[in-house]
């Protein structure tokens, strides 16, 4: 049986459609909604500006009559739809980036990952010529957290291999998976760099 659910349609008019709750789309783009919310609250985004260049953002918005303030912890998103129907419009929408001018918004990061991600990476390229599997394990360790936190669980596993391997000494095993690490990083960053455009947009 169908229920209503009152919808915000274009220019902030609102009226009451019938939805029902059992229709397989709907169901589906709620529950698209629901993952993509519950996988930007576990991020950090910021914007990687510095004091002057925000300052500069805030008050130029302030001259156009906006709101200078960004509420970074402003990440759950909405959709709308318009003209009264669901087959009308669709986007997202309250995500604290999409107020910013669009200029700035090459400068969105989502958790360092990038930065620190290389970093750790080059230290475990040192750790391998050095032979160093103490440093190894840390490196490996902090790698397989940061992955897991981005649900990337290929460098995850691979991340893990590589840490229990070095506790152990076991240099046949590091030997095996370390080399895969950079391949499997750099399909990560390419997930991540897809989103970040998609956060642009």
């Amino acid at each position: 049986m169908a229920s209503l659910k009152e919808i915000k349609i274009w220019k902030n008019r609102k009226i009451d459609l019938p939805v029902d709750q059992g229709n397989e789309t709907i169901l589906e783009m709620q529950n698209s909604l629901r993952r993509i919310n519950t996988f930007l609250a576990m991020q950090c985004i910021t914007i990687d500006l510095t004091d002057d260049q925000l300052n500069l953002m805030g008050s130029n918005a302030q001259q156009g009559g906006k709101d200078n303030i960004i509420d970074l912890r402003q990440v759950q998103l909405v959709r709308i739809f318009s003209r009264g129907t669901l087959n009308k419009g669709g986007r997202f929408y309250r995500g604290w980036w999409q107020s910013i001018p669009s200029k700035h918004r090459a400068h969105i990061r989502i958790n360092g990952f990038e930065s620190e991600s290389s970093q750790r990476l080059d230290n475990i390229s040192k750790a391998m010529s050095e032979s160093d599997l103490a440093t190894l394990g840390i490196e490996a360790h902090s790698l397989k957290g940061t992955s897991a936190t981005f649900g990337a669980e290929t460098l995850r596993s691979t991340a893990e291999c590589i840490e229990k391997a070095a506790k152990s000494g076991d240099q046949a095993t590091v030997d095996q998976f370390v080399p895969s690490v950079p391949s499997q990083l750099e399909s990560v960053l390419t997930e991540l760099n897809r989103f970040s455009s998609a956060l642009s947009a």
